[in-house]
């Protein structure tokens, strides 16, 4: 298991909240306001990504979030961060 840097929780718990939340992707990202592209489409790969559904570089998937960005992902999920302070929340 690699370490987990500064500023970074592990992304477990926040995945399978989001697994279990019925939400897509596709509105994670719309209500995080992460876009791409010239029609700023919702950058679903970036949530993907974060979570650990998707592997970085075709090998690695990420193990861990930075806060900020754990934060509004749980915000998407109209959960409450205090359910996540085991992790460091």
């Amino acid at each position: 298991m690699r370490a987990i840097r500064e500023g970074y929780v592990p992304n477990q718990p926040i995945r399978e909240a989001f697994l279990r939340s019925g939400l897509t992707t596709y509105d994670v990202a719309l209500f995080c306001k992460w876009v791409k592209g010239k029609q700023k489409s919702p950058d679903t790969t970036r949530v993907e990504r974060y979570l650990g559904l998707k592997a970085m570089k075709g090998v690695r998937f990420n193990v861990s979030i930075a806060e900020h960005n754990a934060l509004k992902i749980i915000e998407a999920l109209n959960l409450d961060p205090v359910d996540f302070r085991d992790i460091g929340l």
